[in-house]
């Protein structure tokens, strides 16, 4: 499993520091699925907002979300860490959720489904 959180911290990472690189717009929500290990059944909802003017903003990584669980996530809102695990809990497999502030990327919370 840590090897998992690492693939999602370093994917949701990446998202957002190629909308720094790629955007002229000052702000970007940005809301993807993401396909893991091609053909594995591991699919990553990326879901955050990007403050390009500020170098800072968020993004929360979900490994399998259920069905139910993707209209909850918008990439607008600012979820408190404790609020997020608990919409996720059981929904998913995994979770992560990060803010990144002058481009350094921080992890806020995650969250793990029990086997």
């Amino acid at each position: 499993m840590n090897d998992e959180i690492q693939q999602m911290m370093d994917v949701a990472t990446g998202v957002m520091n190629g909308i720094f690189i790629t955007t002229g717009k000052p702000d970007v929500y940005f809301k993807q699925m993401i396909e893991l290990d091609r053909g594995q059944g591991k699919n990553l909802l990326v879901v955050g907002s990007v403050h390009r003017d500020y170098n800072d903003g968020h993004v929360i990584a979900v490994l399998n979300p259920a069905d139910a669980l993707l209209p909850n996530l918008e990439s607008g809102v600012a979820y408190h860490s404790e609020l997020l695990k608990e919409l996720v809990a059981k929904r998913c497999k995994a979770m992560v959720f990060m803010t990144c502030s002058g481009r350094r990327t921080t992890l806020q919370a995650k969250y793990a489904a029990r086997a």
